[in-house]
């Protein structure tokens, strides 16, 4: 006999408990402020017995001028964390979200699972299109990631880390101000100039520095008195935090500001209960990002990321892709070869 129900709630007014070891940020209680504009609508739909959420997939809706979209989550997000051993309340949920997708006008939908998650959701759900993504997992469990490294590796860390304290004054400083989080947007901004990419909005990181102030996100930075060169946010999830954005100065390279504060970071982190720090994904397996992060011997996991349109292909085949990048940026809508198809044909 079932004795559970599925609902969908806004997320500013989730009061149930996720009974689960490991919850990532994203489904965690503060993770709706992060989407605090006009534009943005955030919800949670879970499979529930009275108080307590056995499952749960955290969503948002975003409307832009040529329509909506479901995205779990959007940004750098798993909408989901789902044991195997409740795939018949996953599918429940699935469908109920498929659904309410359809009833709220939206183009498409998609859901990302988390790498710590076994259950497949497209045994439950037709998903057309599939996105493999990789991540990079590190171990903490009251070790810094110097204790797992050959002598060799740690060694190399080291010489990077004296290296900086001869050569500069910069200091890490664990509660920036919000003059301290203009500048290193600013850094930002430039880093993703020097790479090509296209910058997530001020807005966005200001909600995340606001987080910061109530301890769901640790923002730290490197500075002195007159400049800030680099900073990362980290947000935190139960016993599993993930590494958001790191953006330093593209100029300072050959001071190793990264190893310089993710050693700070990481020797914090010994006073935390934290399992895993989540290094996410690189643009592709083998390039430097994804090279200097094995330096700290993480595990690859993998993730997928379904995607569906809900109308015909056609209709959002009309929507210039430049503007899907632009007014989406780190949103999986659907494969991007839909539109280069298009077009080749």
């Amino acid at each position: 006999m079932v004795n559970w129900g599925v609902e969908i709630t806004e997320m500013a007014r989730y009061d149930k408990q996720l009974d689960k070891h490991f919850i990532p940020p994203q489904l965690m209680s503060y993770w709706h402020h992060l989407f605090d504009d006009d534009l943005s609508r955030p919800y949670v739909i879970n499979a529930h017995d009275g108080d307590r959420a056995i499952e749960q997939i955290n969503f948002v809706i975003m409307e832009r001028p040529y329509g909506r979209f479901l995205f779990a989550m959007p940004f750098i997000g798993y909408g989901c964390y789902l044991n195997i051993e409740h795939k018949e309340e996953a599918s429940a949920i699935l469908s109920v979200l498929e659904e309410f997708a359809i009833s709220n006008d939206c183009l498409t939908m998609s859901v990302s699972t988390h790498p710590l998650q076994a259950l497949r959701i497209d045994d439950m759900l037709d998903f057309p299109f599939v996105h493999h993504n990789h991540c990079q997992m590190l171990p903490i469990a009251g070790k810094h990631p110097f204790q797992r490294l050959s002598t060799k590796h740690r060694k190399s860390f080291r010489n990077e880390i004296s290296h900086f304290r001869r050569e500069s004054d910069l200091v890490v400083d664990r509660e920036p101000t919000r003059a301290h989080f203009d500048m290193w947007y600013d850094v930002y901004l430039k880093l993703c100039g020097t790479h090509g990419t296209v910058p997530q909005t001020k807005e966005l990181f200001l909600r995340y520095w606001e987080q910061s102030k109530v301890g769901n996100i640790d923002f730290w930075v490197l500075r002195n008195d007159d400049e800030v060169a680099g900073g990362i946010f980290c947000a935190k999830g139960r016993r599993i935090i993930d590494y958001n954005t790191s953006a330093f100065d593209p100029d300072l390279g050959k001071l190793s500001c990264t190893t310089v504060v993710l050693n700070e970071y990481f020797n914090h982190l010994l006073e935390e209960d934290v399992t895993f720090f989540n290094m996410q994904s690189s643009k592709r397996l083998g390039d430097g990002t994804y090279n200097y992060k094995r330096r700290w011997q993480p595990f690859l996991a993998w993730h997928d990321i379904y995607s569906k349109n809900l109308v015909e292909i056609d209709h959002i085949r009309e929507i210039p892709l430049e503007a899907i990048k632009r007014d989406l940026p780190g949103c999986y809508v659907l494969p991007y070869e839909i539109w280069e198809a298009n077009q080749n044909g």
